[in-house]
């Protein structure tokens, strides 16, 4: 999830939940474009079926 201050990532079913936190304060532009990136490419989003790898 993204947030207006940061991202909010977790770990998936049926694993353990550990939460990551990265402040957007502690990243450039550019850092932030390539992270939603990165999210995108290997990530479903809500309601979609998951990437094929």
């Amino acid at each position: 999830m993204e947030t207006a201050a940061g991202f909010v990532l977790l770990t998936p079913a049926p694993y353990l939940l550990v939460a990551h936190y990265l402040p957007k304060r502690a990243m450039c532009r550019d850092d932030t474009d390539r992270l939603r990136g990165t999210l995108d490419r290997h990530l479903p989003r809500h309601g979609a079926r998951p990437p094929q790898h």
